[in-house]
């Protein structure tokens, strides 16, 4: 099912996505974040701990076109390199 059913299923308001974009921004600030134009996001395992954390942040990568439709999310640690996680719809 396309990302595009999916929300139109849930309801997803405006609102529900400017918090989610707030919060990454927010992480960003912080430095617990970084994204590149290559799919692959740096951060650290605490930032990605549930699945809702990393759906919210492919959505993100989707949105800002960092990633194109069927490509996967990669997540590595911001210290060290090592893949933590790999997503894809």
């Amino acid at each position: 099912m396309s990302l595009i059913k999916k929300l139109k299923r849930k309801k997803v308001t405006l609102g529900d996505v400017a918090s989610k974009i707030i919060v990454i921004d927010k992480l960003k600030k912080k430095g617990l974040l970084r994204t590149t134009k290559h799919g692959a996001f740096y951060t650290y395992p605490e930032v990605i701990h549930t699945d809702a954390a990393i759906k919210m942040l492919y959505i993100y990568a989707r949105l800002t076109k960092l990633i194109a439709p069927g490509d996967p999310l990669h997540f590595y640690h911001a210290d060290d390199n090592e893949l933590l996680a790999k997503y894809a719809e």
